[in-house]
């Protein structure tokens, strides 16, 4: 079954000042390991580096609380690598309210903090086979996420939503603050088992 609807807000929610607080703890406790263009572009694939070649699609960075690199010695990254890779695993950053998360919804994958600082934008593609979890932390009415031809700007809330990234979609932050959020993965065959969550988590 598919949403029916482009995006979709899920049937449970979270506790913003824990996801702030989060974020704030791994911004500056854990900075080694946030990833950034500058520090690891040289382990992107060649068609994900060519895809980014406009300054303003290089602002994101962000940290992976799960890595697929077969090296686990190697940093996950945020695009596609060129090394092998194996099936998704935590990192150190699987803690607190993303380990619950990840607990409580065993399909999702790829869990990712991402952070598109101001002017920054992310290329228009699509991702096939699957949907995306976005749960905004930071997020200002100008910064849109455009799904097929429709610009969507989320509220950060503890409310988490469900886009069908099947759709062409980039993202360009407008506004004058980091739009910061959780994002994760799921196979389109467990989009039922995602709408069944609900409460708090």
């Amino acid at each position: 079954m598919h949403i029916l609807e482009a995006t979709a807000k899920l049937n449970f929610d979270l506790d913003l000042n824990e996801l702030i607080e989060y974020y704030n703890n791994v911004k500056t406790q854990h900075e080694d390991l946030n990833w950034t263009w500058e520090k690891n572009s040289i382990h992107i694939d060649e068609i994900a580096a060519s895809e980014c070649a406009d300054p303003s699609q290089t602002l994101m960075h962000g940290w992976m609380m799960q890595s697929n690199m077969a090296n686990p010695s190697m940093p996950p990254s945020m695009l596609k690598t060129k090394h092998p890779t194996v099936d998704w695993y935590s990192t150190e950053l699987m803690f607190g309210v993303v380990k619950r998360l990840h607990e409580r919804i065993p399909f999702a994958y790829r869990w990712t903090l991402f952070v598109l600082p101001p002017g920054g934008k992310v290329v228009s593609h699509v991702d096939p086979d699957q949907y995306v979890i976005i749960i905004p932390i930071q997020w200002e009415p100008e910064a849109l996420f455009i799904l097929g031809d429709t610009p969507y700007s989320f509220v950060a809330d503890g409310s988490a939503y469900v886009l069908d990234v099947e759709l062409p979609h980039n993202t360009v932050n407008n506004s004058n603050k980091d739009r910061v959020n959780l994002i994760a993965r799921i196979p389109r065959s467990a989009i039922n088992d995602l709408l069944a969550i609900t409460g708090r988590v």
